[in-house]
């Protein structure tokens, strides 16, 4: 695993980069999307859903995750980390909000026999 921190338009670039190479084939990635921050703790915020795409705004610091039926939106994302596996696909995504706070998106890729 390799960890990479993104900042304005290289994080729009990567995500557009990650979205193209491994979500949009014919069988995008099924993820379970669990979310843990100050807020809100840790909680699963979707189970098995299809992933659609990640995509960074850099002029709005906007990060925002597509999925199945909704989507994971982080506002004032300055600085986002990204843990990725040999194969490029990014396991966890870290922001750091203003005042401080994070946000942890853990990404789990499901193998082909548990969709």
């Amino acid at each position: 695993m390799r960890t990479t921190r993104l900042q304005g338009e290289e994080a729009q670039r990567y995500f557009d980069d990650f979205t193209k190479r491994f979500l949009k084939d014919r069988s995008p990635e099924a993820v379970d999307i669990e979310v843990m921050g100050p807020e809100f703790g840790e909680r699963r915020a979707v189970e098995g859903a299809r992933l659609m795409g990640i995509s960074y705004d850099a002029r709005e610091h906007t990060l925002d995750i597509f999925y199945g039926p909704g989507d994971h939106r982080l506002i004032g994302a300055d600085e986002v980390w990204v843990r990725e596996d040999n194969d490029g696909f990014v396991r966890e995504i870290e922001v750091v909000l203003p005042a401080g706070d994070r946000e942890t998106i853990n990404l789990e890729r499901m193998d082909e026999g548990t969709r």
